[in-house]
């Protein structure tokens, strides 16, 4: 269950929840998330030529903010999209 892969597949933008604990995008989830220490979510939608290919997610256990290391996060989802070269951390097709 990621309702952040869902989000990000539904809209097309990237999903950023600077507090996985009390995200309503995450409720669902927020038990499983908690025990496996995960403060943070972020998750970027890989796609090409308008085609959900799946999605690149980070977990971390600090809250994230917006900024430079998300932007570069953004920049290699992309890359990896356009060039549709699977990403080996946290890449979940679409199927």
């Amino acid at each position: 269950d990621y309702p952040e892969i869902l989000e990000a597949r539904r809209t097309g933008r990237p999903v950023l929840a600077a507090d996985a604990a009390q995200d309503p995008l995450l409720e669902s989830v927020a038990g499983k998330l908690a025990a496996a220490g995960v403060g943070a979510v972020a998750c970027f939608p890989l796609r090409a030529h308008g085609k959900f290919l799946g999605a690149l997610m980070l977990r971390t256990r600090e809250p994230m903010h917006e900024g430079r290391d998300l932007s570069l996060v953004a920049t290699v989802a992309g890359a990896a999209a356009i060039e549709r070269i699977p990403a080996t951390i946290g890449f979940f097709g679409s199927g």
